[in-house]
This record gives structure tokens, sequence and C-alpha cells, in this order.
């Protein structure tokens, strides 16, 4: 027998007899039974890991998450759980339309709003971070997302960091100082259902005094200092 996640699969299915299916491979609509080993371990997190209330909700389960969908039918409860992928896919593997594709990555530079609408487990989640990645790499620059729960991958590498100063402003903005402190590798992921939580392994800085990464540095640091000039929402004080 075979673990969950070493199933290849988009969706599992779990009838109220507490009967797990996945899509079969070889038809449109066709489904086969899946026999695993920790299935028992996996319902019984499906279940416990329920509010109460919201029939939507996300598993973490060995660190991959699953969306889920909760449905009370006539004869007892079903569920429906989405693998969500441990990286994000490119926007132009995703199968739609090379002119719709072509018009949103046309977008990057644009402000406005995107409404993508669609049912539940219909990939929405997946093609928007799809596409903020595209942008990200035409425009360049940060993107922040919030959703409730937290889902797709994050990148595994970052930076422990100190909050050294908070700041309201009177427009009801708050200005952060972080400072970073080290460089951190993702080790694993806890479940936790009010924010995203892991544990981190410190990746030591690899000694290289070589002329060519002192070139680097100043290279960088003088074009960080053009920016903070012509940059009206970074401080001076960032460069100290």
């Amino acid at each position: 027998m075979v673990k969950i996640n070493d199933v290849k699969f988009s969706d599992i299915y779990i009838t109220p007899d507490r009967i797990a299916f996945i899509p079969d491979g070889q038809t449109k609509n066709g489904l086969t039974i899946l026999d695993a080993e920790d299935f028992d371990i996996f319902y019984k997190q499906l279940e416990d890991k329920w509010d109460g209330h919201n029939p939507s909700y996300s598993l973490l389960y060995e660190n991959i998450f699953y969306r889920v969908e909760r449905t009370e039918s006539l004869y007892g409860i079903q569920y429906c759980a989405r693998k969500m992928p441990e990286k994000v896919p490119p926007f132009g593997s995703l199968g739609f339309p090379h002119e719709l594709t072509k018009h949103l990555l046309s977008l990057s530079n644009a402000s406005g709003l995107i409404l993508w609408s669609g049912p539940t487990g219909a990939g929405k989640t997946t093609a928007i971070s799809s596409l903020l990645k595209e942008f990200l790499a035409i425009e360049g620059g940060f993107a922040y997302t919030i959703e409730d729960p937290t889902e797709n991958d994050v990148y595994h590498v970052g930076t422990v960091g100190t909050v050294l100063q908070m700041l309201k402003l009177p427009d009801g903005t708050v200005k952060v100082l972080i400072e970073g402190m080290e460089r951190v590798k993702i080790s694993k992921f806890i479940d936790n259902p009010d924010y995203m939580e892991v544990e981190a392994e410190i990746l030591p800085d690899a000694e290289d005094n070589s002329t060519e990464l002192e070139a680097l540095v100043r290279a960088v640091l003088s074009q960080f200092e053009e920016y903070v000039k012509l940059s009206k929402k970074t401080p001076p004080e960032v460069l100290v």
C-alpha cells in the first residue's frame, strides 16, 4: 500500500461511507478507488480541521496543502480535497487560450481590479498565483497577497528578522522597520489554524573574499542608494 501524498492526483473524493476515489487518468470523468495505508489518519485530520461552520477550508497534511470542501448529503458527510501544487506552475501551462493569456500578461503594469471567479476546485488560486508570478517576472519588485487560509507554496529560503519599530500613520497605514538577522531554510511546516508557522534551519554564510564579490557588493549598494534617492516611499535610514 502507498501513502496519500505519494499518489499523483488532483482531487480526492470521499463518500459518506469513507471510500476514497481519485481520477483514473484514463477517461474524462472516470474514478478509481484509492487504497492508502494512511487514509484513516488523513480522514481524521479532515474532520478535526473543520471549525464547525465554514464548509470550505484548508488542511496541511505532511507538508502538502489540501483545499477541502465539506458537504452534508442525505447519506452523510462527504469530502472533496484538492491537492495544491508544491510549486506555482507557469501561467502558459494552465491551458488558457493564447489571446487571453497574452491580454492578461499585458496588464502587468496596469492598475485596477481583476475579478477571477469560478466554482470551488476550478483552480482560481493556482491561476492567480501563477499570473502574479508572471507579473513579477515582467515588472520585478515585490507582491503581497492576503488569503485566508494561505495554501500555496512559499519560498523555502528567507530571512529571520527582528521588528525594531512599528509606527501607525494618520492615514491608517503602518510603517514597520525590520532588521534582517540570518538566512534560513524552512525544514518543516507546522499546522496552525491562525497563521503559517514553520521550523527553519540557519544557512551559514559562505566565506568569499574575492575581488569579484567585493565589486558586486559595491555595485548593489550604489544602485540601492540611487533607488532610495528616487523612491518617495523608502526612508533614508534604511541605508544606515
